[in-house]
């Protein structure tokens, strides 16, 4: 694995993580339970006064409580075969699904997980997915900052590069051959996986009559939206996505998904894309990443009224919340929307366990 280092690159852009060559094929190894379901929300729509409005159910992917990440794991984990792997190792904050579901499928294969966890040395609930990563007896190394502390925030990166370097030369010794599985499976095998999902739903609303509409959904590192802007690319497809930053202020958070893309614009020879192409907002982070706002308040309430459905404050929820006010400004609605569920349903688990 290569990685281009922080001087190769602009500054606050995440690493691309190059695994693959363009000549390479990328093959999956199943985990997750697909296609996703494909639903109508008739009384959610009916509130917001919306038709033709569809939920893509990347939260009922079959393995812990779903989420997005398992479909990038499935293009991953062929890599650390290959290379004969008996220990995955990976990063992620302490509430973070990618983290757990590296855990999950490590040792569904038989291997192990080291697992480095990040986040605020504030007392509170322990995260159901660090508790799934303990439950699953993996490894796990904490790096704490603290929340009011900039300086702590700004130099959190290189002291969690500084522990997966040390847990990955302390596995070694102990005759572990370790492969490591990028943050968010941000990298060109994982944001492929978003290629193929989008060929997949593409099929589904085909089917459904629909060869032109909207999709709306969380965006993080930028891996998942860059995978389905690619995918509608490489189908010529009438389809235009809708990101809702969740954490990184533009034009952050656009440039690292154009990084994300440009790896797979290069592998399926399609253009890289221009900052003026991607429609993502940074308008709904509110305070931060996995803080609440009142958008993403009524988002969650509203989706769980309505419709049964379980959203989170870090991605679902804020990018719901996001869609009830595109609809009603009229940015939405024109043609058929499809909210894409990315998981996140232990933190909405965490959510409702809090008291008060």
């Amino acid at each position: 694995m290569i990685l281009i280092t922080t001087a190769a690159r602009p500054q606050n852009i995440m690493p691309v993580f190059i695994m693959s060559s363009k000549n390479q094929k990328l093959t999956r190894f199943k985990l997750a339970e697909l296609p996703t379901h494909l639903t109508q929300l008739k009384t959610l729509g009916r509130h917001l006064k919306s038709n033709n409005l569809y939920i893509k159910r990347d939260d009922l992917l079959g393995r812990v409580l779903g989420g997005n990440k398992l479909r990038k794991l499935e293009y991953i984990i062929p890599l650390a075969q290959k290379q004969k792997a008996d220990t995955l190792i990976t990063t992620g904050s302490f509430e973070s699904n990618h983290a757990a579901l590296t855990a999950t499928a490590a040792k569904m294969l038989g291997m192990d997980a080291a697992i480095v966890l990040m986040g605020t040395d504030e007392p509170g609930q322990k995260p159901l997915n660090e508790k799934i990563q303990e439950q699953l007896d993996v490894e796990i190394k904490k790096v704490y900052y603290k929340e009011n502390d900039p300086q702590s925030r700004s130099a959190l990166s290189e002291r969690v590069a500084e522990q997966v370097k040390k847990l990955t030369e302390d596995l070694k010794k102990r005759g572990k051959k370790t492969f490591f599985v990028p943050p968010a499976g941000c990298c060109l095998e994982g944001t492929y996986s978003f290629v193929k999902a989008f060929e997949e739903l593409n099929e589904q609303m085909q089917n459904s009559g629909y060869n032109s509409y909207d999709i709306i959904l969380a965006v993080g590192t930028g891996s998942t939206f860059a995978g389905l802007w690619c995918g509608t690319k490489k189908a010529n497809a009438d389809v235009k996505i809708y990101g809702i930053s969740i954490a990184r202020k533009n034009p952050r958070c656009i440039n690292e998904t154009i990084q994300a893309a440009k790896r797979v614009c290069e592998y399926l020879n399609l253009p890289v894309p221009k900052e003026n192409e991607l429609n993502i907002t940074d308008k709904y982070i509110g305070p931060g990443y996995a803080k609440p706002t009142e958008s993403s308040q009524q988002g969650i309430e509203t989706a769980l009224k309505t419709e049964g459905l379980l959203l989170d404050h870090t991605y679902t929820g804020k990018a719901l919340g996001a869609m009830m006010n595109m609809i009603k400004e009229g940015v939405l609605g024109s043609r058929p929307i499809v909210f894409w569920h990315t998981g996140g349903v232990p933190g909405a688990v965490d959510a409702l366990a809090k008291p008060g």
